[in-house]
């Protein structure tokens, strides 16, 4: 089946951040002793969501994954 690719669509779906914006955005949902650190962060995110993957840049770490 042919579909066709909605850039809009996977843009308004999907978010990139980083630790500190995915702490401030989910943070409630959260386990407040856990550290907030790589780990944690994309364990977190992979029993909430579908997880892209993450990557490093300038010294930062992203993640990419489906908004919930």
């Amino acid at each position: 089946e042919s579909i066709e690719f909605d850039l809009v669509a996977i843009c308004c779906d999907y978010s990139e951040s980083t630790i500190e914006e995915i702490v401030d955005y989910y943070g409630y949902m959260m386990d407040e002793n856990a550290p907030k650190d790589k780990a944690y962060i994309e364990e977190f995110l992979w029993n909430k969501t579908s997880v892209c993957g993450s990557y490093e840049e300038n010294g930062e770490t992203f993640f990419v994954y489906a908004q919930f």
